[in-house]
Order: C-alpha cells, then sequence, then structure tokens
C-alpha cells in the first residue's frame, strides 16, 4: 500500500492550503517585498482583479458564440448552401459536428503551447522590465488573439476555419495564460500583508469561476441578438482590459530582502535556470515515487476542467438545445462549482477536522476519494443519459472533479519536504499542461467516434473521462497514511 508521510511544518499558524502551480513562476520573479504604500497596494489589488474578470469575462463571452459561429462557417462549406446557418438542422449532422469538433479539440491544445515555451523566458524578463509590463504584454497576447479568430471568422469565403489555430501564435507576446496568472499572483503578493495573502489568493482563484456565471448568463442573452453581438462585446472588454494594463500603471516601491541577494550569487541566463529546474525535477522524481504516483492522476482529472468546452456541443447535439439555452446550463455548471467550492467544501472540511477531529492529512485523503468517485459516477451518467434532468445529476456530481486538484496539492505538501515545496509545485504545472495538451484532441476525437457509431454514443467524451477518473479511484484507494514524517535526503 502506497503510504504519505505528514510533516509537521504541513501548514504554517495561519492555517493557510499551498498555493497553486501558478505560484511556482514566482520563484524566477523577484521577490515579495517587505511592505508597500496603502495606496499603491489598493491600486494592485483592483488592477489585478479587474483584469482577471475583464479577461475571463471576455473569453466566455466570444468562447459560446464562436461554436455557433464556427458551426454556421463549415455548415455552409460542407452543405454547400449559401442560406444556411447555425440553426438548419442540417448543420448537425455528423460531418459539420466532426469538424467542429476538430477545430475545437486543437485549439485548446495550441493555446497552450506558447506559455508552456515561454513562461521561464517572461518570468526572467519581468525581473528587468517590471511585472506590470509582463502582464500587460500578456493581456496584449490575448486580446490579438481573439482579434483575429473574429477577422477569420468574418470572412469565410476567404479563410478557412481552421486558420483560427494561428491565433495561438499571438500568446507568444506575453506567455498567454501562465504568464498572466504568475504575475497576477506576484503583483498581489507584493500588494497585501502576509496575514492576508492566502486569503487574497482564494479570492482570485474564485474569480474565475465567478465571472464564467456572469459571463454565461450576458452571453446567453447577446446571443438571443446575435452571435456577434456577443462575440464584439468580448472582444471590446479585451480591448479595455489591454488599455487598463499599459495605461493604468501603479508605482510600487519594492525592496530589497535578504532573499534578493541571495538570488544575486545564482546564475541570471536562461541556460542556467532551466538547467536549475531540470535538475530540481529529476532529484524530485528519483526521490518521491509516492508523489508521482498521486501526481499522476492530475494527468487524467485535467479532463474535468475541459469537460465545459465539449459540454455545449455534446447538449446541442444531442438534446436539441440551441447554443443559447445551452450557454444557461453551462451558467448553472459554474454556479452549482462556485458554491461547492467557496461554501459547501469548506464546511465540510471544517466539520470533519473540528467535530470529528481527524487529521488534517485524512480529511483531505478522504475528501479526494470522493472528489474521484462522485467524478467518475458523474461522467458515466452524463455520457449515458438519454434525457436532460439526469444528465443535469451528473453533472452536479462531475463539478466535484474540481476541487481535486486543490485537495491533491494538500496531499502533495504532506509528502514532501518543505524545503523542496517549490520542485513539487512546478512539477505539478507540468504534469497539468501535459493533461491538458492532452484533453483536448483526445475529447474532440472521442466526440467525433461518436458521431461514427450513433446517437447513444455521443457521450463517449464523458464516458471515457469516467473510465479515467475510475483509474484514479484505483490508485487512491491503495494510499495509506503514515504519522511520523522523514526528512528527505538533500541532493
Amino acid at each position: 500500500m502506497v503510504a504519505f508521510e505528514e510533516p509537521s511544518q504541513r501548514r504554517g499558524s495561519s492555517g493557510s492550503a499551498a498555493p497553486s502551480e501558478e505560484q511556482s513562476l514566482l520563484l524566477l520573479i523577484s521577490p515579495v517585498p517587505r511592505g508597500s504604500k496603502s495606496t499603491q497596494s489598493r491600486g494592485i489589488i483592483f488592477k489585478c482583479f479587474f483584469l482577471s474578470i475583464c479577461m475571463e469575462i471576455s473569453n466566455i463571452l466570444i468562447t459560446i458564440p464562436l461554436n455557433q459561429i464556427l458551426e454556421s462557417i463549415i455548415c455552409r462549406r460542407l452543405v454547400s448552401d449559401h442560406r444556411s446557418n447555425g440553426l438548419d438542422p442540417r448543420c448537425k449532422n455528423e460531418n459539420v459536428q466532426r469538424e467542429l469538433s476538430f477545430i475545437r479539440g486543437w485549439q485548446l491544445t495550441f493555446d497552450l503551447i506558447p506559455g508552456l515555451l515561454t513562461a521561464i523566458m517572461y518570468g526572467l524578463a519581468a525581473k528587468k522590465y517590471g511585472r506590470q509590463f509582463i502582464l500587460a504584454l500578456a493581456v496584449l497576447g490575448a486580446t490579438l488573439a481573439v482579434t483575429f479568430v473574429l477577422v477569420v471568422c468574418s470572412f469565410p469565403a476567404v479563410f478557412s476555419p481552421r486558420l483560427v489555430w494561428l491565433s495561438s501564435t499571438f500568446t507568444f507576446i506575453g506567455g498567454g495564460v501562465p504568464v498572466f496568472n504568475a504575475m497576477i499572483f506576484a503583483l498581489l503578493s507584493d500588494a497585501v500583508h502576509e496575514s492576508k495573502r492566502s486569503t487574497t489568493f482564494f479570492y482570485v482563484n474564485a474569480t474565475p469561476i465567478g465571472s464564467q456565471v456572469v459571463g454565461s448568463l450576458v452571453a446567453s442573452a447577446l446571443i438571443r441578438m446575435s452571435v456577434w453581438v456577443s462575440a464584439y462585446c468580448g472582444a471590446l472588454l479585451a480591448m479595455l482590459a489591454t488599455l487598463t494594463a499599459f495605461f493604468f500603471s501603479v508605482d510600487v516601491s519594492q525592496g530589497k530582502p535578504e532573499t534578493a541577494i541571495e538570488n544575486e550569487q545564482e546564475p541570471q541566463t536562461l541556460h542556467g535556470q532551466l538547467q536549475q529546474i531540470s535538475n530540481a525535477v529529476m532529484w524530485f522524481t528519483r526521490q518521491n515515487f509516492l508523489s508521482i504516483s498521486l501526481l499522476s492522476t492530475l494527468l487524467v482529472t485535467t479532463l474535468g476542467r475541459s469537460a465545459p468546452d465539449i459540454l455545449l456541443q455534446y447538449v446541442t447535439k444531442r438534446y436539441g438545445w440551441t447554443w443559447a439555452d445551452s450557454s444557461l446550463l453551462l451558467s448553472i455548471h459554474w454556479l452549482i462549482t462556485l458554491i461547492l467550492l467557496t461554501a459547501v467544501l469548506p464546511a465540510v472540511t471544517q466539520f470533519l477536522l473540528q467535530a470529528l477531529g481527524m487529521p488534517s492529512q485524512t480529511t483531505d485523503l478522504l475528501l479526494a476519494r470522493v472528489s474521484v468517485v462522485a467524478s467518475s459516477v458523474g461522467a458515466f451518467v452524463i455520457g449515458a443519459s438519454a434525457n436532460v434532468p439526469l444528465m443535469t445529476v451528473g453533472l452536479g456530481l462531475f463539478t466535484l472533479s474540481y476541487a481535486y486538484p486543490m485537495l491533491a496539492r494538500s496531499l502533495l505538501a504532506s509528502v514532501v519536504d518543505k524545503r523542496h515545496t517549490d520542485v513539487m509545485y512546478t512539477t505539478i504545472s507540468i504534469f497539468e499542461a501535459l493533461g491538458s495538451i492532452i484533453a483536448g484532441p483526445l475529447l474532440s476525437a472521442s466526440f467525433r467516434q461518436g458521431l461514427v457509431w450513433g446517437t447513444e454514443w455521443l457521450g463517449l467524451p464523458f464516458l471515457l473521462a469516467g473510465a479515467l477518473f475510475g483509474s484514479a479511484v484505483v490508485l487512491l484507494s491503495s494510499v495509506g497514511l503514515v504519522s511520523n514524517f522523514e526528512t528527505n535526503v538533500e541532493p
């Protein structure tokens, strides 16, 4: 049986949870200063939250109508009828849906590549040019990417719909989502007091889900007017975020703590940083085989966060819903997820810790097991449901998949020596990135195969997700607990 060792220093006196994977990039950025002025702090906090909300809502306002826009373009090309549109029943035929799934699936993968290739480079650049400037570049790159997509879709007679894949190249400017998130966390680390830092990070993590709820509702209303109204509003919001990022710059006086002096002695070249990270990851994998067994589950649970991208197309095809109606379902999905992460799970955790007196590691492991079991059952229910009410029940269970990454991080923190948590979070980032890259094509290919096999198999992506979550259930069932922590030997 695999055993976890629980260190006494797993949580500090504040009881804050382990940071997210984006914070691993903070190690490549200048350290947190000892303090900052109140007005500067408020300005930074406002800017970070404003940009996060704008970019999240912009993304949902564009993504939801983009499905219908691409479907309409593909339909016109394949049906050879210029009068056909996304509401034409012929647009739901197998060939159209397979092409749409193919385009959207690979888009998810292409969008991740620039961030993986440039995250370290932009982390180093932030030391020289400042975090706010790198953050502004990330916003600019994302805005140019969505603008390019709308240009391609606006001239279907000129451009092939597959050219939207080239939009990912614009995110080489700024590094895309990984760099954006890293800069947000770095700026907030400077702006808030240490005692409030974990709480602030929690709200940052909740911001995307809340924005998804609002954005889905707004998109549903705008799509009823026109799909282009929603898409253009999303693009305008992204442009507003770009202007804010570049021209609303908050001056922050950054001190130079002792760690900064230490960092100056380390190699600052890209090759040196890459070599350090490579050595650290290799040591981590050699010394922590138990950790790797848990990290591997993150590869499969990443599918949970990719599911909404195929959910819209699945609902419109299998149940005959319009894109506007399906976006309402997505709003409900995100609302349930928000309530789960901000109210239900914290309350359950406190009950297990305080009322039942469970150790923190035991609590995390129990909730992790419940999460993957519910996710597996929910995925199977979604994939096999012949009606909407039953599918909605499965979707409710499937929302627990969003809780698992946080629980996995907490468990990993109980395995790894505190001195090596930086390596752990870097490794988590790599595993989840690989999972995201695999998820897009895998979901797309399984949906296309389901179209070939018939209506009963349209839920194949969710059946596959259920099987993968099932493998995580088996792995977590073999995990045991050891109360004492033995410090790993330094590499």
